[in-house]
């Protein structure tokens, strides 16, 4: 598997949210194979209702679109049918942030990586992004205390490190 890079390269290492796992990587050839082992599922179909223009979800006919999109503080009061779905969406992007704080998008349908066009990460939201995740469960959260004195660089790289126990 190869992975493509528009535009120019990330700084590495990059820290991959895929689901509620992350996946970390310090050079090109670690995060190809790291994301080789992960099941991306690049050709599952997304739908938009209009019922619930904001959210998106996976499934197959006969199942129910489930809202997803909790962090737009949007519900649904009922499941829709997916025979309601219109608009499919057959790609995926998982967002990405390399070691200077840089947004990027990686897309699984082509295997891509972009960067966006977002702002910056930062140091909180580094720390929410684990603590939220799965690879926080086997070895404790981050702690969000004293965050002013620390740099960004400092935090990333624990981060780094904490996932890279985990995996």
């Amino acid at each position: 598997m190869t992975i493509d890079y528009l535009y120019r390269k990330p700084e590495f290492p990059i820290i991959c949210s895929i689901g509620n796992v992350l996946v970390m990587a310090r050079s090109e050839v670690e995060f190809q194979h790291r994301i080789g082992k992960v099941d991306l599922m690049p050709n599952m179909r997304y739908w938009r209702s209009r019922k619930n223009p904001l959210g998106f979800s996976h499934g197959m006919k006969g199942q129910y679109l489930l809202p997803i999109c909790a962090q737009a503080g949007f519900s649904l009061e009922k499941p829709i049918e997916l025979a309601e779905a219109q608009d499919v969406y057959a790609w995926v992007s998982h967002s990405m942030v390399d070691s200077i704080g840089a947004d990027w998008q990686f897309h699984t349908s082509k295997l891509y990586i972009v960067p966006s066009l977002k702002r910056k990460w930062s140091k909180k939201r580094i720390i929410q992004a684990y603590n939220d995740s799965k690879n926080c469960k086997s070895i404790g959260p981050y702690s969000e205390k004293s965050l002013s004195s620390k740099r960004f660089e400092t935090v990333f790289s624990d981060i780094v490190e904490l996932i890279e126990q985990s995996q």
